[in-house]
C-alpha cells in the first residue's frame, strides 16, 4: 500500500492531463495499508532457547531490552489483582472510547469465558453489529472470496498465519489488550471494539474509513435524536502509516476529512505515533499539528511511547517530532490477552512424570501478557481523558453537539 508513481491520476490532478477532470481525480487516492507496528520485544530478559525468527524485525532486535528470541513482542504473564472496580448502576453516562484495532477474545475481566456470544451489557466492553457487518459486506464487495482474508465478525481470530507451524499472529490479542489498558486506566469506561485490524497487524484503509464514517454517522443520530446510549465520546486508533510523497498531503488518503468530521462532532481521537524511531510523520498521528478545518474540536491528540520509569524517558523506540503532542507509558505495560490463545511453541525443559516444566513461552492461558508500543500509549491517552470527561467535563448524559464539544475541551483542559 502506498506507492509515490504520479503517472496516470496523479498526473491529471496537477494539470498535466487536460483530458482527465483534475477535480475527480482529487478524490482518488491509493488504499493504504495501515500497520499496528508493534514490532519490539517485550521483556529485558530470554524466555526460551528456541531462538528467534530468521530475520530482523526491527532495528531493536534480541540484544536490545526491548527483544526477546523467540516469536513477536510480548510474553504470557500472571497477574495476582482483582478486576478493577466497576460501579454497577453508575449516576452518569459512561464515557464511551471505540477502538479500532483486532477484536476481542475471552477473558474473565470481561465476562467473556468463550467465543460463543458477544460481550454482555455492563461488562466494560461492547461491539459494533452492524458496523462489523459492514465492514465484511465492503470486503465482500470488494472481490475478497478467502475466508481467512475476511474480517467476518468482532472476534480476534485466527490466532495464527501459518497454521503449518502454529506460531501466534504477530498481532494477535492486540485489541482486547488494548481494552484492558482502558479498563485499568478508566474503569467506569466502556471500550466500543470494532475489529479493523487482521492478526497479522495489517488494516486496509478502506476498512479503516467505513468504520469511522459509520462512527461518525451514529454519534450525528445520537446528537439529532437525543439517544446518549449511542454516543462515542473517543476514539483509540493504534496504527497508521507513513505518506508516500511528504510534499503532497493530499494523496495520504481521506482521513483528514474523515477525522475531521468526528472532531467537528466533539469526538476526540487519539492516534499512535508509530514505533521506528523516526521523524517521519505517521498518520494519522501526524494529523495533530494540521488544522482539519474551521469550527472543529480539538485536533488528533497524537501519542508517543514512555518507559515505565520514574524519570518518564521515552521509549527508544518511540517515534517523536512537532507533531507528537502527548506521551504516555508505552514499554512493559501489561494487560488482558484472551484466555484461549495457544501456540506451538513449548517448553524447553519438561520432567513429565514429575508435572515439571520450563517458561512456555506462548501459553496464554492465564489471561495476561506484557508487551510494547505506542499501540499502548495511546488508549492509555485515551483513558485519561475518559477519567477527565468524568471528573470535569459536567453531565454526560446531555449530547447535543455544542455541548459535546464543549465537554471535550471541558476534558482536555483539565489535563
Amino acid at each position: 500500500g502506498g506507492g509515490g508513481a504520479r503517472p496516470g491520476g496523479r498526473a491529471a490532478a496537477s494539470g498535466e492531463r487536460p483530458e482527465i477532470d483534475p477535480e475527480i481525480v482529487k478524490e482518488m487516492s491509493v488504499e493504504h495499508l495501515l500497520f499496528t507496528s508493534p514490532v519490539f520485544g517485550g521483556v529485558p530478559w530470554e524466555t526460551s532457547g528456541l531462538g528467534g525468527t530468521p530475520w530482523e524485525t526491527s532495528g531493536f532486535g534480541a540484544g536490545s531490552s526491548y527483544g526477546r528470541t523467540h516469536g513477536a513482542n510480548r510474553i504470557p504473564v500472571t497477574l495476582a489483582a482483582e478486576p478493577p472496580y466497576r460501579s454497577r448502576k453508575p449516576a452518569h453516562r459512561r464515557p464511551v472510547i471505540a477502538v479500532l484495532d483486532t477484536g476481542i477474545g475471552p477473558h474473565p475481566w470481561f465476562g467473556l469465558a468463550d467465543r460463543s456470544g458477544p460481550p454482555a451489557p455492563g461488562s466494560g466492553l461492547a461491539v459494533a453489529p452492524g458496523i462489523q457487518a459492514a465492514i465484511l459486506q465492503a470486503e465482500i464487495d470488494s472481490g475478497t472470496t478467502v475466508a481467512t482474508q475476511l474480517l467476518t465478525d468482532h472476534w480476534d481470530a485466527p490466532t495464527t498465519g501459518q497454521p503449518l507451524i502454529g506460531d501466534i499472529d504477530t498481532d494477535t490479542g492486540h485489541g482486547l489488550f488494548i481494552a484492558g489498558i482502558i479498563r485499568q486506566a478508566c474503569p467506569e469506561a466502556d471500550t466500543l471494539a470494532i475489529r479493523v485490524v487482521h492478526s497479522d497487524g495489517v488494516a486496509y484503509e478502506g476498512d479503516v474509513l467505513l468504520a469511522l464514517h459509520l462512527l461518525a454517522d451514529r454519534v450525528r443520530n445520537a446528537q439529532a435524536n437525543n439517544r446518549p446510549q449511542d454516543l462515542v465520546d473517543i476514539v483509540s486508533i493504534s496504527m497508521g502509516y507513513y505518506v508516500e510523497d511528504p510534499a503532497d498531503v493530499a494523496f495520504t488518503g481521506q482521513f483528514g476529512s474523515v477525522i475531521a468530521e468526528l472532531l467537528g462532532l466533539g469526538v476526540l481521537v487519539v492516534a499512535a505515533a508509530g514505533n521506528d524511531a523516526t521523524t517521519r510523520r505517521f498518520y494519522p498521528a501526524a494529523f495533530a499539528d494540521q488544522p482539519l478545518g474551521p469550527g472543529c474540536g480539538p485536533q488528533v491528540i497524537s501519542v508517543g511511547a514512555l518507559n515505565p520509569d520514574v524519570a518518564t524517558s521515552k521509549a527508544l523506540f518511540s517515534n517523536e517530532g512537532p507533531w507528537v503532542r502527548c506521551w504516555a507509558t508505552g514499554a512493559g505495560v501489561v494487560s488482558t490477552y484472551p484466555t484461549d490463545v495457544r501456540g506451538t511453541a513449548a517448553a524447553d525443559h519438561q520432567v513429565p512424570d514429575l508435572g515439571r516444566n520450563s517458561f512456555d513461552p506462548d501459553d496464554y492461558s492465564a489471561g495476561f501478557a506484557v508487551w510494547d508500543g505506542t499501540s499502548f500509549a495511546a488508549p492509555l491517552a485515551a483513558a485519561e481523558i475518559g477519567k477527565a470527561l468524568l471528573a470535569h467535563a459536567g453531565d454526560l448524559a446531555t449530547v447535543d453537539r455544542e455541548t459535546v464539544v464543549k465537554r471535550a475541551w471541558s476534558a482536555l483542559g483539565s489535563l
